[in-house]
């Protein structure tokens, strides 16, 4: 774990998880790719899991904007295509309601 993961998680308010982060060698770059299962079984309590992750989206959003994030929770670095593209691209807008 690096200094930068503990300065985090002090200022997130979740300190406490520290330890738990460096027994699992969590560092500032493994820490942005962690997906939703590895987060479940990091922060069991919902209130602090909840708390993590919203502070995730915006760490990655600022320092690791290559990391794609989806609604579904899965987790892309920007270099490789996300499957959910291809169906956009096959969309035929005329049957659609989507244009008034």
């Amino acid at each position: 774990m690096d200094a930068e993961v503990c300065h985090l998680l002090q200022m997130w308010g979740l300190g406490n998880y520290i330890n738990l982060f460096r027994q699992n060698s969590i560092t500032s770059s493994s820490m942005a790719l962690l997906g939703p299962a590895e987060i479940r079984e990091l922060f069991p309590n919902i209130g602090h899991r909840t708390i993590f992750t919203r502070n995730l989206e915006e760490y990655r959003t600022r320092y690791h904007p290559q990391i794609l994030t989806y609604a579904t929770g899965d987790v892309y670095i920007n270099s490789y295509p996300a499957p959910e593209v291809s169906s956009y691209l096959s969309l035929n807008y005329e049957d659609t309601d989507l244009f008034f």
